[in-house]
């Protein structure tokens, strides 16, 4: 099973829908983890959504009676065009650096992410247990 739900579902539907898949016996997920490298970034950042994807790691690494895969992508390339992220303003001609214009993003456009994880699905030798770090491309704010 692939979980493709995103974060519009709000807060506390990631955990829940990983208990589930787990109850309901399913023998390999691959959880909504695409985006950034949540172990690196840990708990009590500005996303509190972030924690939440923690505990589903924790729960995932806890147990043994079902596979999993984490596709871990970087940020969605998008992202660094959503108003509401605020980072590229192309209203008004502006890009706002994190950090500084050295740093860098590792993005990947939603359309690399599928066909990514299709190939992670099927490869031989068979991924189990794991985390894959994958990405597109990474650029600094300068760029």
């Amino acid at each position: 099973m692939i979980g493709c739900t995103g974060f519009v579902t709000g807060r506390g539907f990631q955990l829940k829908f990983a208990r589930a898949v787990l109850e309901a016996g399913v023998k390999r997920y691959f959880p909504w983890q695409f985006g950034v490298n949540y172990d690196v970034i840990g708990r009590g950042s500005a996303q509190d959504l972030f924690d939440e994807q923690l505990d589903v790691r924790d729960l995932l690494r806890s147990q043994d009676r079902m596979e999993w895969v984490i596709v871990s992508t970087g940020m969605f390339t998008s992202f660094l065009f959503e108003p509401s992220f605020g980072v590229v303003d192309l209203a008004q001609n502006t890009v706002h650096a994190l950090g500084s214009w050295d740093t860098a993003v590792t993005v990947t456009t939603p359309e690399d992410i599928g066909a990514l994880t299709a190939e992670i699905c099927f490869a031989e030798p068979r991924v189990v247990d794991s985390i894959v770090y994958t990405a597109g491309d990474t650029v600094t704010y300068a760029q």
